[in-house]
Parts: structure tokens; sequence; C-alpha cells
């Protein structure tokens, strides 16, 4: 469902009557959209996983749609500084067992993740219609992320010898780039996070999330 979502946005978004912006320096425009963040990419090694990378399913909590709100000002009339905050509601922890050998039991635990955003968008004609963009920044992901999981220990009798809470969080910052297409208020675009570390893994691991955004702008073009 969450990929027919975009597919059923492209037709509309090439079809829209096209008034390309030519004189756009020193406008401040509003927009609202959504992303959809990809499967994760990241090898694969449960040697270099953190506490965090088991308590948690990396792939579920860094994949599925966000909602988006932001802000663009344009320095030129080509180039411009956006600050999008982004809200999703996904899963957090999955909880460990707190019976003798009840090894299948997961509570999943979600919660509202948040994502600030800052970057630089050139703007270019390559087509009769519409624009091309291209633009990079840094994301801060995963905020309002912290979590607190207790940890139950038992004897060879399944009797409770001991429990041993943890906390953490799941927030780290990645360098987003994007290629894209506008045309009037519409932009449809292509891109990927990258951050080299991440609470999911001790150490360095680069992990790349792909992702598909669509935007909208209430703006006269």
């Amino acid at each position: 469902m969450k990929i027919v979502f975009f597919l059923v946005l492209i037709p509309f978004f090439l079809f829209s009557q096209n008034d390309l912006e030519v004189d756009r320096k020193g406008q401040l425009l509003f927009s609202l959209g959504a992303e959809y963040r990809i499967t994760p990419i990241y090898k694969v090694d449960l040697s270099t996983f953190s506490d965090g990378g088991f308590y948690t399913n990396i792939d579920k909590q860094n994949s599925g749609i966000s909602g988006h709100i932001g802000l663009e000002w344009f320095m030129l009339d080509n180039i411009s500084f956006e600050f999008e905050g982004s809200l999703r509601h996904d899963l957090l922890v999955n909880k460990p067992p707190t019976a003798f050998n009840d090894f299948e039991q997961e509570e999943a635990e979600k919660k509202l993740m948040i994502g600030y955003h800052l970057g630089l968008n050139y703007y270019f004609q390559v087509f009769k219609k519409g624009e091309v963009f291209i633009g990079g920044g840094i994301s801060l992901l995963n905020r309002n992320s912290n979590y607190e999981t207790e940890q139950v220990f038992f004897d060879q009798q399944g009797n409770i010898t001991g429990t041993e809470t943890r906390a953490g969080d799941y927030k780290f910052t990645a360098f987003k780039t994007f290629i894209g297409y506008k045309l009037n208020k519409n932009r449809i675009s292509l891109g990927v996070y990258i951050a080299k570390n991440t609470p999911y893994f001790e150490g360095s691991t680069t992990f790349i999330i792909p992702n598909i955004s669509y935007k909208y702008t209430f703006a006269k073009q």
C-alpha cells in the first residue's frame, strides 16, 4: 500500500500545468509532504551489534512513511535554504521475555519519532516543463526515542534471581542527499540518508536509508 501511494501521486505530478518560476529571490515558502523510507542498507555482523541494536528491529524502526512540514527560503532565484520537521509513529523496542523459557514473547513498544532536517537546494531547468533540483544537508533522526527496558534473570528452576534495567535512545545524525523534479507546487525526489555512527552498532558502520519524498508548496508561484 505504501508503494501504491507514491505510484498514484506520480501521474498527478507529471500532468500538472506548468508555471515556471523565474524570480524567487527572497521568497519564503511553506510545504507539507510525506516521505517513504525504504529498508536500510548495512552490513549484518552480529558481533558489532550494540545492546540497543538487539532490543529493536532496526529495519522496521527506520523504514515506513513519515509526515513532513517545512520552510524553504530562496537566497537566489535557483538556490534555497530549507528546514523541515518530520513525524512518524514507529517501533521503539521489543521488550524481552519476563517468563522463564518464553523465548518467543516480544512486546512491541511504539513511540512518536521526531526528525529535523537542514539543507540547501539547487534548481536548474533541463526539460521544457518544470525544474530538476539537487540538494544535500544534515538530518537529526529518531529524536524522542528514549527507551527503558528490563532484563529478567532466572535460575534453572525458573525462579527470578534478579533484574537489570537498561536505558538509552536511538537518535543519530545523518547526511542527506537527493535529486528531484519540481512542477508548479509539486516536488518529488529520490534520496538517501547516510550515517557512519548509529546506536545500533559498536564502532563505525555505514548505515544507508534510501527514501522517496513528495511535497506540496502552499504559496503563489
